[in-house]
């Protein structure tokens, strides 16, 4: 799956008997034809000179002689159509995810086809009259390497940045290359995923295999595509194994087409598609379906508007099948907001009307029957919320409303992330770093319920990505990030004009309003989060004016542009600028989601979101909707100066493949050494594999965590070689509960054997080792009996045995089957009943 590229060599093609040396577009002076040489068998491979290297020199000579432009289009569009379907087995669910180095690959590759390509011209221009858009970019990802400044482990930052760079290159280079018929070639691109995503979400929903498929099949209105799924499976089977060592057929060659793609794309949270998890499947298909609908609706042929209809109606129905509430909350908003800005804004409601014909009718019929046929169907595997129906699971709210576990994780997350970010204003906690610091903040404005937080299992992200920009890059980075995706919304939304784009930014603007305002209201309401004093009067009512004032100005302007096309018809939006807004209501979609999920942290989505910002900002551009920068100009790079420019590329884009592929190899040993943990597995071969993962790829933060658990409980390993490698393993991850604990119990163990032994200095600094331990123990793990325990533990070394006995009661009152709770106050409470016993024998 992972393509590595070279420079394009300057080559010479013959042409009408004249040999022509081709850089770019640009042909060199002609020269005269050589005499042809004799074919000759060479005498180490008997392989004639005209046999298969002339074929690998004719195509070599093809793409080296075929235009930057094209061949940078052709790439961007393999990437939109493959992006869901990088999948790897051999790591751990989405946290070596492939898509990440796909990424790298496809956007560096992109760059140096460009680059090559000024290099042969000669010269490479340069400019910096950019849109305001790549400025934030370029802030964005400078801003980010300053999280890293001050970070408490830099080093989880590493994958994050370079898919940020990854991603916002993508950008650049749809922005670069986009043509109006690249553009709608793009969003077919992204799109027809869907047919094959949907189709494994809905096998995985009704738990088929090849049996129950086939069963399925031949007793519906479908029969006759059974030869189609015959053929497919002959396919996969044959492909698959060259894909990848683990593909099902490899040890159970029998397997069909269904049987094939359900267990080699494995969920954690069913239906997960290629995605792993449900919600990230969502999230995904929820961004497609707003291009899904603008291709049904302005192709031109039938062709176009059947396949978009088939799409459509696939997608919707594995939409619903997914049980993806924010999602669905996300698309609901989305598809308000497109109601609202067609009916407001002339140009969109005139373009949309022309668009209604009967043929749209008629090809929506097939996605509405779809969902009126299966979407309120219930999966029969009893998980993941998909044995209900819908109905059932909006009416589920109501029960999450009522209960402080359910809602408390998400609103934890967030609330207490404001602590993170006013005690880290300037540049975060780091990229990544959030997973290590939130144990510091679990309580620090609400407490996390443990369902959301405990000992064993703390959030790797926040469930919001706008707080997580934040979190980990400050204020600073947090505005830039949200800048990215507000310039993208303005320049849709402007793309019918500035009075409709403001008229479209106050309607989304009404809209978050009012829902913050609930939203607040709702948790007053629930004392979640009760509002006191002033408050409860100063913050509804700012949000309640921002709402109603901003719904009066979208009303005025409304009203003005309507008056104003009753004086002056205007014209139509075009298709060009229907796609445009299609495009931002994509992005629209996957940012409302993002406000109540983190489908922007990994590696799909903003990939195409950050695409889909590159057509808009192109589109904006060429029709002036979109204002560049007010400085820069264009300066013109030698030969020399671009050939130091490409190798700096080719080097920069060395690391990030290298380093992906590492990170790769590393993932694959991690899920080799988790699924030995899980079986209870803990000696010297699961230390072995994951030491071996650590050395590497040495900046994956999960490897650690899961190592840390292994030096804990090894049985192989000396008391002093245990602390010894726990010891060396904290400072990567310091507010850790799980490592805090084992590491304090290891030092309550060596300090009594050091007393036993006749070492009062070692157990003495063992102790106060374990003091430390504690203290940071009851800020990151208070709920815990473990922490209690140990405290207890601690206060019966040194003798305060009155201390002990109440934080040994207190850890009872947690668990109260704690066996070292129960035998430490029994012990506690004999010394106290000895030295009062003592203290009443004295005159």
């Amino acid at each position: 799956m992972q393509a590595r590229a070279k420079p394009l060599p300057h080559t010479a093609t013959a042409k009408s008997g004249k040999l022509q040396a081709q850089s770019g577009r640009q042909n060199a002076p002609q020269t005269k034809p050589s005499a042809p040489a004799t074919p000759v068998k060479t005498a180490q491979t008997g392989v004639r000179p005209h046999g298969w290297r002339k074929w690998l020199a004719k195509t070599v000579q093809y793409v080296a002689n075929y235009p930057a432009d094209s061949l940078v289009r052709g790439l961007l569009l393999v990437f939109a159509a493959t992006l869901p379907l990088y999948y790897d087995l051999a790591v751990p669910e989405v946290s070596g995810d492939v898509r990440w180095l796909a990424t790298s690959v496809f956007a560096g590759l992109g760059v140096v086809v460009l680059m090559v390509a000024a290099l042969r011209r000669g010269s490479m221009s340069l400019t910096f009259r950019w849109p305001w858009h790549f400025w934030v970019a370029l802030a964005l990802v400078v801003w980010a390497l300053v999280s890293f400044y001050g970070a408490m482990n830099p080093y989880r930052g590493i994958i994050l940045w370079k898919a940020l760079v990854a991603q916002l290159t993508l950008m650049a280079l749809v922005y670069a290359v986009f043509t109006p018929k690249f553009g709608r070639q793009l969003v077919w691109a992204l799109v027809l995923p869907v047919a094959f995503t949907s189709f494994l979400g809905i096998a995985q929903f009704n738990g088929w295999n090849d049996a129950s498929f086939a069963e399925a099949v031949s007793h519906s209105g479908w029969f006759w595509t059974v030869p189609l799924w015959d053929a497919l499976g002959w396919l996969t089977a044959l492909v698959g194994p060259w894909l990848t060592n683990g593909w099902p057929t490899n040890q159970n060659p029998d397997l069909g087409f269904v049987g094939q793609i359900t267990n080699y794309f494995l969920s954690s949270a069913i239906p997960g598609s290629t995605f792993a998890n449900k919600n990230l499947a969502g999230s995904w298909t929820g961004m497609m379906l707003p291009l899904i609908v603008y291709l049904l609706l302005t192709s031109k042929t039938w062709r176009g508007q059947a396949v978009a209809s088939g799409l459509l109606a696939i997608g919707a129905v594995f939409f619903v099948y997914a049980r993806a509430r924010a999602s669905w909350i996300a698309l609901t908003a989305g598809a308000l907001l497109l109601v609202a800005v067609v009916v407001l804004v002339p140009a969109w409601r005139k373009a949309v009307l022309g668009h209604l014909t009967w043929r749209f009718g008629v090809w929506l019929l097939l996605p509405v029957l779809m969902l009126w046929q299966h979407g309120g169907a219930v999966a029969k595997v009893d998980a993941y919320a998909v044995n209900r129906t819908p109905a059932e699971q909006l009416e589920m709210l109501k029960d999450i409303a009522n209960s402080w576990n359910e809602v408390g994780g998400r609103l934890a997350y967030n609330l207490n992330s404001v602590a993170i970010v006013r005690d880290n204003p300037i540049n975060g906690v780091g990229l990544g770093n959030f997973f290590g610091i939130w144990p510091a903040y679990h309580d620090a404005f609400v407490p996390t319920p443990d369902n959301s937080y405990n000992v064993m299992a703390r959030p790797q992200r926040t469930h919001t990505d706008l707080m997580q920009a934040f979190t980990e890059m400050g204020i600073p980075g947090g505005i830039l990030y949200a800048m990215l995706f507000v310039l993208g919304m303005v320049a849709a939304f402007r793309l019918a004009g500035a009075r409709a784009g403001a008229l479209s930014g106050k309607v989304l603007g009404a809209g978050l309003g009012l829902t913050l305002l609930v939203v607040m209201l709702f948790l007053h309401v629930r004392n979640f989060v009760p509002l006191g004093g002033v408050w409860l009067v100063v913050l509804p009512g700012a949000l309640g004016s921002l709402t109603v004032g901003l719904s009066a100005w979208a009303l005025r302007d409304a009203w003005q542009l309507h008056c104003a096309n009753r004086k002056s018809p205007t014209p139509a939006a075009t298709d060009e600028q229907l796609m445009g807004l299609a495009a931002g209501l994509g992005v629209v979609t996957i940012c409302i989601n993002a406000l109540m999920d983190f489908p922007m942290q990994l590696p799909t989505a903003p990939a195409a979101t950050m695409m889909l910002l590159g057509l808009v900002t192109a589109l904006a551009v060429r029709q002036g909707a979109m204002r560049y920068a007010p400085w820069g100009g264009a300066s013109v790079w030698p030969r020399s100066a671009a050939a130091v420019g490409l190798g700096l590329v080719l080097l920069v884009w060395s690391v990030f493949v290298y380093d992906g592929l590492k990170f790769r190899d590393g993932n694959i040993l991690l899920k080799a050494g988790m699924v030995r943990l899980f079986g209870g597995q803990v000696d010297t071969e699961t230390r072995a594999i994951l030491e071996e993962a650590q050395r590497v790829y040495p900046f994956d933060p999960r490897i650690q965590e899961h190592l840390t658990v292994v030096y804990a409980n090894d049985p192989t390993l000396s008391l002093p070689e245990s602390i010894a490698k726990l010891e060396a393993m904290l400072p990567s991850d310091a507010w850790a509960p799980n490592h805090l604990i084992n590491l304090a119990g290891k030092y309550l163990q060596l300090a009594d054997l050091l007393a036993s032994q006749g070492n009062q200095a070692g157990a003495i600094q063992a102790v106060q080792r374990t003091n430390d331990l504690f203290i940071k123990l009851q800020r990151v793990a208070g709920f815990s009996h473990y922490t209690w325990g140990i405290g207890g533990m601690l206060f019966l070394i040194q003798g305060r045995s009155a201390e002990a006995a109440e934080l040994f009661r207190k850890a009872l009152a947690i668990t109260p089957d704690y066996p070292p709770a129960t035998q430490g106050l029994a012990t506690a409470e004999q010394r106290l009943q000895a030295q009062a016993t003592s203290g009443s024998a004295r005159p």
